[in-house]
């Protein structure tokens, strides 16, 4: 079995449709990260970096709520 490992530092990119970059930031030492601004309602693609470690892009819809926490495990 995959062990799930915390990423920390890993950069955090928010997109939107046309795939312009809307917010950056980077996870912290327990591989976790916050806006502190709300997006917008919307779909948005969350695209993680970190060199070594590869990523699925993430698609989301959305509305005006307050969402559960989003877990991005790597490949």
């Amino acid at each position: 079995t995959k062990e799930s490992k915390i990423v920390d530092n890993a950069i955090i990119e928010i997109q939107d449709q046309s795939h312009h970059t809307v917010r950056a930031t980077k996870t912290n030492k327990i591989g976790q990260f916050f806006l502190a601004t709300p997006l917008d309602k919307g779909s948005y693609f969350i695209k993680t970096e970190k060199e070594g470690v590869s990523f699925n892009t993430i698609s989301i819809q959305l509305e005006d709520k307050i969402y559960p926490p989003i877990e991005i495990r790597a490949n």
